[in-house]
């Protein structure tokens, strides 16, 4: 298995536990608006298990929205956007970029995204399967697939002498 990540689980944290994790990691100050999102994006990744920067980037975003912009609203984004996961309230999305292809893939609703930026899916298979078909323009896959096959044709060649090679040792020693 790899090795454990420190990082703390979003369950087995509640509010004041969360503030001083970040009194004590990221702000030398108390206020929210000091630091981008991109800034306590980061944050949120490094120091939460299952927080994906996809997440963490939306959670940011909404909390830098929200009407309150200290530590506490923060906090109550997270703890908000973290049990709509857990609860299975998802909406997997696909975000487009300006010439619609797929570069971004979340399983929340990205309120922080124009609609035209944005593309939903019942369930995250859809919307995976959907992001990693349009990532790879079908002449690049084509020319990928085709690499593939001959480092495959070129494995099997290897492997098949080898064989042989130790077969012919095999016979060799009982002789």
């Amino acid at each position: 298995l790899p090795p454990e990540q420190k990082k703390k689980h979003p369950d087995n944290i509640d509010k004041a536990q969360f503030i001083q994790m970040i009194s004590g990691e990221l702000i030398p100050g108390e206020k929210f608006s000091e630091y981008g999102p991109g800034e306590i994006s980061r944050w949120l990744v490094r120091s939460f298990a299952g927080v994906s920067p996809g997440v963490a980037s939306e959670i940011a975003a909404r909390a830098a929205q929200a009407a309150g912009t200290g530590w506490s609203a923060l906090w109550h984004v997270f703890s908000a956007v973290l049990g709509d996961l857990r609860d299975g309230k998802i909406r997997p999305a696909v975000l487009l970029d300006s010439r619609g292809a797929p570069e971004g893939l979340s399983p929340l609703e990205p309120q922080t995204v124009s609609l035209e930026r944005r593309r939903f899916f019942k369930t995250m298979n859809e919307a995976a399967d959907f992001f990693f078909r349009g990532s790879i323009p079908p002449s690049d896959f084509a020319g990928r697939k085709a690499a593939a096959a001959r480092e495959l044709g070129r494995h099997s060649v290897r492997v098949t002498r080898t064989l042989k090679a130790i077969g012919r040792d095999i016979d060799n020693s009982r002789g």
